[in-house]
């Protein structure tokens, strides 16, 4: 299992230490959200599974916003970023109780969700992950050991194949199984899900062609076609000029870096040059003799 940063217990919040695979419920996150993270509370990743009851109305404001927002906000800042599902807006961790199938679920989700955007965002760029959320009551000593067990070693492998019933707010067949589960005394893990976009390097040779031909990093719209830019802890929809504004922004940014380099690469072999030159001429002297 990957793991995740390990949080102590320091006055009721959370320190980071040395890598571990859990949290432990009603903690605070060590940061608040800011340019690089964001809190949810829920797991409604696209616009189509917000349930009825949370989006807005004619009179009323929306109780829960998709996380797809948040998402196409950090792929266009380029930078990355996390959503924390399962981590309420203040940064306590209440974490989510997901069955193996319904983690299945969210990641067919995001694999649905990531092909919606346009362009489309490649695997490499994104990267989910479900950590075990654990009792502040259970002994120190124990919670590795809870941390790392691996629900897919529980459930029908073949039940797995099941096609799931995704951009859609209705119950999956995988939600339906969970309530049997519960119903039947099952205790699920709950889970904090780090749903990770990652850093736009124009360097990676898998990122090579998928931006312009200074390889700047692609601007994405969402499912919805919104185009959402993360700033601090708020999303904003720049306009189209404001877009242009930007990438000619980067655009200078990205040319400069590039001229640095080849600057300092030229410098480098021009120091070489005379050393080599030194040695071709002594070879010559050497072999007239």
């Amino acid at each position: 299992m990957a793991q995740s940063e390990k949080m102590e217990q320091q006055g009721g919040n959370l320190s980071k230490q040395s890598p571990s695979t859990y949290y432990l419920k009603f903690q605070k996150m060590p940061f608040e959200e800011d340019l690089f993270h964001e809190f949810k509370g829920h797991k409604s990743l696209s616009t189509d599974q917000l349930p009825k009851w949370t989006q807005a109305t004619k009179w009323e404001r929306g109780s829960r916003k998709a996380v797809s927002r948040n998402l196409c906000g950090f792929l266009n800042t380029g930078l990355g970023g996390t959503v924390y599902c399962g981590v309420l807006d203040d940064g306590s961790i209440v974490g989510l109780k997901l069955t193996q199938y319904q983690k299945d679920h969210v990641v067919y989700s995001l694999r649905d969700l990531m092909s919606r955007y346009s362009p489309p965002v490649p695997a490499h760029r994104y990267r989910v992950r479900f950590v075990p959320v654990l009792s502040s009551d259970t002994p120190e000593k124990d919670r590795e050991e809870l941390a790392s067990v691996d629900t897919r070693d529980l459930v029908d492998e073949e039940e797995r194949k099941t096609e799931h019933q995704l951009r859609t707010a209705h119950y999956c067949w995988c939600d339906k199984d969970a309530k049997v589960q519960y119903a039947n005394g099952v205790i699920v893990t709950s889970y904090v899900i780090e749903i990770s976009i990652l850093a736009w390097n124009p360097d990676a040779a898998a990122n090579m062609g998928l931006g312009d031909f200074l390889n700047l990093h692609p601007i994405h719209s969402d499912e919805d076609g919104k185009i959402n830019f993360r700033r601090q802890a708020r999303l904003f929809q720049y306009s189209l000029q404001e877009i242009a504004s930007l990438t000619r922004f980067e655009a200078r940014n990205r040319r400069v870096t590039i001229i640095d380099r080849m600057q300092r690469e030229i410098a480098a072999l021009k120091q070489r040059l005379p050393a080599q030159n030194n040695q071709v001429r002594n070879a010559a002297d050497e072999g007239s003799q």
